[in-house]
């Protein structure tokens, strides 16, 4: 069986353009956050790196990968930041 990969599309101000359902399992994210920095966002994962990694591929570093833990304690997640081009070539990150 899959699981659901969660999966946020932001600019590079770091502002959510969207994501797919299964990430409000990690960000406590609700449709109407598109638009926002997820710096705002409260996570439920223990990244305290997470916005230096943002910006640090948003700059043009390829790649940041991470082994996190859900801050309920039940479970670690690997957590990638990748960037992303779309068609009219902005870039964009995915983490």
């Amino acid at each position: 069986m899959h699981k659901p990969l969660a999966t946020i599309f932001l600019d590079k101000n770091l502002e959510i353009r969207s994501f797919t359902p299964a990430v409000t399992k990690l960000f406590n994210l609700i449709p109407s956050d598109s638009g926002r920095p997820l710096t705002d966002i409260v996570s439920r994962i223990d990244y305290p790196d997470l916005e230096q990694d943002m910006r640090r591929v948003c700059a043009g570093e390829e790649v940041a990968e991470r082994s996190v833990r859900h801050l309920s304690g039940n479970g670690y997640f690997l957590a990638r930041i990748l960037p992303y081009r779309v068609p009219n070539n902005q870039s964009m990150v995915c983490f």
